[in-house]
């Protein structure tokens, strides 16, 4: 979403913290609205629909992670979660239905993760990591940031202020918003300060006037 990573790049991040669902199924849903109470993937789509899973994967983790890292000229840490059948809780509701649908691949994953670590350059410092559970950790070097923007600066020497700008409202939002019981008073009690000082305004002007 071009917007948020403006806002982002605004506010000088070096850091981006990227969260992808690893793949997750593109036909799933589709085949589950389809066949009901008995929902599964014919063998006839498996080999598209695991193509298609795993184009999903590579294209969060390879592309879109990589290209975050370019662009912001900043680290990025790709955080994608490894889920299997057994992660479901037992107490969700029709868990029977919602594991049984569930695709897996041959190893037993509904996501198989791809976490990673891009520099700021869009090189990786750990490439995806897939169907396995890991704690990933690397050094990163501040610096790197800093060259890497002597190139290319969205927000410094690469920026258009003259000709694009866009409007970011940090500020807490809520459903509802509560008028003060005491503005209407404030109103009446400005408009009152205002005729008080125009009075005395045209008052020293008149008697300016007068002794000349």
């Amino acid at each position: 979403m071009p917007f948020p990573r403006v806002a982002l790049y605004s506010q000088g991040e070096n850091l981006h913290v990227a969260l992808w669902p690893g793949f997750v199924s593109c036909l799933g849903s589709f085949f589950f609205v389809a066949q009901g109470d008995s929902p599964s993937v014919p063998n006839e789509f498996l080999p598209f629909f695991w193509a298609c899973n795993r184009a999903r994967s590579a294209r969060n983790t390879a592309l879109i992670t990589r290209f975050l890292a370019m662009e912001g000229r900043s680290y990025v840490l790709s955080v994608s979660v490894p889920f299997r059948k057994e992660d479901v809780p037992k107490d969700t509701p029709h868990y029977d239905l919602i594991v049984n649908s569930l695709p897996t691949n041959e190893k037993g994953f509904v996501a198989d993760g791809g976490s990673c670590i891009c520099g700021p350059d869009g090189k990786y410092i750990i490439e995806p990591v897939v169907d396995k559970e890991v704690l990933l950790t690397a050094t990163l070097d501040y610096n790197r940031v800093l060259q890497e923007r002597q190139n290319f600066d969205l927000m410094g020497h690469y920026s258009r202020p003259d000709v694009f700008q866009m409007t970011f409202n940090p500020a807490r939002q809520a459903m509802v918003k509560q008028r003060s019981k005491y503005g209407f008073l404030l109103l009446l009690l400005l408009l009152l300060l205002l005729r008080i000082l125009k009075r005395k305004i045209f008052f020293f002007w008149y008697l300016s006037i007068t002794t000349v």
